[in-house]
């Protein structure tokens, strides 16, 4: 009896494994004799042709420059990264700088040619966006990348504030990046996401550019001009729609905004025309026409800095002094400076006179609305011919359209009459490619303490209007300047003598 219950239970146990083994394995494998294998060697994976790099062409400009990196708004992106893109600018001469966090915006931008942010993901203030727009309005380029792979994280939300912050920054500009990803099904390289695109146009950027691969690249809208677009089987994410979608876009001269990041990066720059379109952009942030103004005080120069001098001028212990300091100032800007005893067109040019200025110094003020001491302005009045067998020809006699300045007055257009020893003054202009300050004043002492503005890099206290800056001084130093009040003045007008000829 016992025997059989153990019988009984193996039973049970084996008709389950038995069950098993005739439902799942019906017979013995035999493999087939022809067996057909893919023929491998004969698949082709459509690449794009690798760019060998090259020495990009030196680029003429009159100034080396900076161009800035951001740092300073949780950037998603590493300096490393794009060592390809520093290493070309630094080829072309020009110092290459990051803005990092606690960093002032305006005052890093003073010294600039090119501001360029990837990635963004922290938002930028109003008076930063300010202060980016006034630094294009000034000629400076601005460059945003917004990658869609560069987010704070892969959630969504992250994605969308990146987006969010980039447009932010481009909102003046008329630029907006599409919360999306460009793909093509058709045609890619590799993946539907690594995208071909091509020039819309010829200009700067696209020059010897007949192709470029983006890599997981966003959208973007424009009203300005759109420089590369993809193909028409080039879609949004956003909407499986689109067609020539746009993913590198300009803005005036100045503003370039580009939706990948990766194709700057290393193996990928060198992919089809990658490179070729890397070094038109070096050249893009590099040759913007810069133009100085006293916002970029005291970041005023370039090139090496020559000082002149009227010869009524002392170099006393305390003007050297400050001369010595401002010396230092811009040795550490890479800007050695010197004293010239004549002009050179090498130099950018710092001129130090007395007012009223000698001749030399005049000179260097052509250009400027200004008047000092006994001159005057004059304006010449045409009289109408009579009919008749009587021809008049008027032949105007100059006289001023205000009264002659008075002794120690100085005439500015559109200020009026100011007392010269009320004021120091700072004249800026930029001519054959060179940046020239002149500062004048009533006496050494004063012409000190504008050097010291000067090495202080502040003109808080002066007020500036286009290329002239004037400072007014009381008793115990320099005071914060409104608009001046001028003098009052009469206005004159020309008598005309007229010569009468009978025929």
């Amino acid at each position: 009896m016992k025997a059989r219950s153990i019988l009984i239970a193996i039973g049970l146990f084996l008709i389950p494994v038995i069950a098993r083994t005739l439902w799942y394995y019906q017979g013995i494998y035999i493999p087939g004799k022809n067996l057909q294998e893919p023929d491998f060697l004969s698949l082709e994976i459509p690449n794009p042709e690798l760019s060998t790099p090259f020495a990009p062409d030196k680029i003429d400009t009159s100034e080396n420059g900076m161009v800035v990196f951001d740092l300073a708004h949780s950037n998603q992106y590493q300096i490393s990264e794009i060592e390809v893109l520093v290493d070309d600018l630094e080829w072309q001469g020009v110092q290459v700088t990051t803005l990092d966090e606690n960093e002032d915006l305006g005052t890093i931008l003073k010294g600039a040619n090119a501001f360029v942010s990837i990635a963004p993901t922290k938002n930028f203030t109003e008076d930063e966006i300010q202060q980016i727009q006034l630094f294009v309005e000034r000629g400076g380029r601005l460059l945003v990348i917004a990658d869609p792979t560069r987010s704070s994280s892969e959630y969504t939300i992250s994605r969308v504030e990146s987006v969010q912050v980039a447009n932010k920054l481009l909102e003046p500009f008329h630029l907006t990046f599409r919360n999306d990803y460009a793909y093509n099904v058709y045609e890619h390289e590799g993946n539907f996401r690594n995208v071909f695109i091509q020039p819309e146009d010829k200009n700067e950027l696209t020059k010897n550019v007949s192709e470029v691969v983006f890599y997981a690249a966003r959208t973007i809208s424009s009203y300005e001009f759109n420089v590369m677009a993809g193909d028409e089987n080039t879609l949004s994410s956003l909407t499986d729609t689109g067609g020539n979608l746009c993913l590198v876009a300009l803005s005036g001269e100045n503003v370039l905004a580009i939706g990948d990041f990766t194709f700057l990066t290393s193996p990928y720059y060198q992919v089809a025309d990658n490179y070729q379109f890397l070094t038109n952009i070096v050249q893009f942030l590099i040759s913007g026409e810069r133009q100085k103004t006293f916002d970029d005080f005291p970041y005023l120069f370039s090139q090496p800095i020559g000082i002149l001098a009227s010869e009524k001028i002392v170099f006393d212990q305390e003007l050297m002094a400050q001369i010595g300091e401002l010396k230092e100032m811009y040795a550490m800007q890479d800007l050695p400076m010197e004293f010239l005893e004549s002009d050179d067109e090498d130099y950018d040019l710092i001129v130090l006179g007395f007012i009223p200025p000698d001749q030399t110094i005049h000179d260097y003020l052509a250009g400027f609305d200004i008047q000092f001491g006994s001159q005057t302005k004059s304006v010449s009045v045409q009289q109408a011919t009579p009919s008749g067998t009587v021809e008049s020809e008027t032949e105007p006699t100059p006289t001023p359209t205000q009264s002659s300045l008075r002794s120690g007055q100085i005439y500015i257009g559109g200020l009026g009459q100011v007392p010269q020893d009320e004021f120091g003054f700072f004249f800026l202009k930029s001519e054959n490619d060179r940046t020239m300050l002149i500062i004048l004043s009533d006496n050494q002492d004063d012409l000190v303490d504008l050097l010291e503005m000067l090495v202080q890099g502040n003109l808080g206290n002066c007020y500036t209007e286009n290329s002239i800056a004037m400072c007014e001084k009381n008793n115990i130093g320099w005071k914060p300047t409104s608009t001046p009040i001028s003098e009052s003045e009469e206005v004159f007008e020309a008598t005309p003598t007229i010569t009468i000829e009978v025929k």
